[in-house]
């Protein structure tokens, strides 16, 4: 029997899925556009702000923030099912698309929630995807550099205190 998650109101989350078997299924450009598309539509269905996301090839990271009366499991459930049927539609398969349930951990503090917005930013950079994190075009930098704000939320002026880079981006 699977333990049940710990859910909190207000509560900021740390989110993150792969793919079956660490597949690289979201490797194509046109399909990390499906997930986002699928992202941005869970926005406007679901209440719920993301500070900050990454989408790689085989799996996704997400700080999240479900609004008052709505389930982070919920939200979850919604975009990962979307995901798999739209994939699998275009793609003439059917099965699994992600390995197992979503991964999920409530931020504890304002000092974890650090760690983790910067281990987001920088896990193409980790893998050598690219060399600077606002250059990899599925992660919140690079959204933010565009002026892209379907997916983020930046109503956050201390963001751009602790992340200077995010600021920058903002500005250029």
């Amino acid at each position: 029997m699977r333990k049940p998650r710990k859910l909190l109101e207000d509560a900021r989350y740390h989110v993150t899925a792969r793919t079956v078997h660490k597949r690289l299924l979201i490797e194509n450009p046109e399909v990390k556009e499906m997930f986002l598309e699928v992202l941005e539509r869970a926005k406007s269905k679901f209440t719920f702000k993301i500070d900050n996301f990454v989408l790689m090839n085989n799996h996704f990271h997400l700080i999240i923030q479900p609004g008052k009366s709505t389930s982070l499991s919920t939200i979850m459930k919604w975009i990962l099912q979307t995901f798999a049927i739209r994939y699998n539609k275009a793609n003439k398969l059917w099965g699994h698309f992600w390995g197992g349930r979503f991964f999920s951990s409530i931020i504890p503090n304002f000092k974890e929630y650090l760690r983790i917005f910067v281990y987001i930013d920088q896990n193409p950079v980790v893998v050598n995807l690219v060399k600077k994190a606002e250059d990899w075009l599925w992660g919140a930098l690079s959204f933010r550099r565009r002026g892209c704000k379907k997916i983020i939320d930046d109503d956050m002026p201390w963001l751009q205190l602790c992340f200077p880079r995010h600021k920058q981006l903002l500005l250029t």
